[in-house]
């Protein structure tokens, strides 16, 4: 009797262990199926908000290991490409793999300049500049 009660403490456990998460891993290339770096891949659980991030490795590999289940939206953004997305069940103990290839974007500038208009009056529009001794002879021939 002690060796069944002994066999039903230590084996049970195991039996029940089963979680209520999935994992979720893939790959991000280009449209060359060259690996994008660096990319960021952002899970949101649509029903709890529950939201996770990861950066793809240098061959392009994300991965989340432990992931609640349910109904996920997978986005992934890069500077330089367009953001894509892909949404998901996660189901217990679920393998999930999901591949995104991006596609180039418009690369997106911001130029600031800078300028300060000396001598420009704003009441009449006539432009004014201080001219020194020496340059005022020199244009003078004096």
């Amino acid at each position: 009797m002690f060796i069944l009660l002994y066999l039903f403490l230590v084996i049970c456990p195991f039996g029940f262990a089963q979680g209520n998460d999935a994992s979720l891993t893939g790959s991000i290339t280009d449209q060359s199926h060259a690996a994008v770096a660096n990319a960021k891949v952002t899970v949101r659980n649509k029903s709890t908000n529950f939201t996770q991030t990861a950066t793809a490795d240098s061959s392009g590999n994300y991965s989340f290991l432990s992931l609640p289940i349910g109904n996920y939206e997978v986005q992934v953004e890069e500077s330089g490409f367009d953001t894509a997305s892909a949404e998901m069940v996660l189901e217990t103990a679920q393998k999930a793999r999901q591949d995104f290839e991006l596609r180039v974007g418009q690369s997106q500038q911001t130029v600031t300049v800078e300028s300060t208009a000396q001598g420009l009056s704003t009441e009449d529009a006539s432009l004014g500049a201080l001219i020194d001794k020496t340059s005022l002879r020199r244009r003078l021939s004096i």
